[in-house]
């Protein structure tokens, strides 16, 4: 029996089955969604970084500096490769600032906005 990374045996199961026919995943949440991604991405050795939200007196909150709201959701990086992915599930739409990041940061890397529709398209990128 071959053993699947440690990263996640469904991740690694996803990214295995990946094929044309086999657009959905399903996912309860954005985190779930993330959390995927980011497993996916460290299985094919890219660097991965991102923000965490928090609660503060009953609202979520990204404790950040300067103009970093509506960053995207990951900064992915392998040799000269940099890739800004904003993740929406569901009926989530890009906040004007989302719109902002993405506009200015088409001049300088590859940015993509992915939901889990898209399964198969982030699996493709990211090997």
């Amino acid at each position: 029996m071959i053993e699947l990374p440690s990263i996640g045996r469904e991740t690694a199961m996803l990214a295995k089955r990946a094929s044309p026919g086999r657009r959905r995943m399903k996912l309860q949440s954005h985190s779930g969604f993330l959390q995927q991604v980011i497993e996916l991405a460290q299985l094919h050795c890219w660097k991965v970084a991102g923000f965490r939200k928090a609660i503060l007196r009953d609202r979520w909150i990204t404790p950040v500096l300067g103009d970093a709201k509506g960053f995207p959701d990951l900064l992915l990086v392998r040799e000269e490769r940099l890739i800004f992915a904003e993740l929406k599930v569901g009926k989530d739409k890009l906040s004007p600032e989302q719109k902002q990041w993405q506009d200015v940061l088409t001049f300088v890397a590859e940015t993509v906005i992915w939901g889990p529709e898209d399964w198969e398209e982030i699996v493709w990128t990211l090997k």
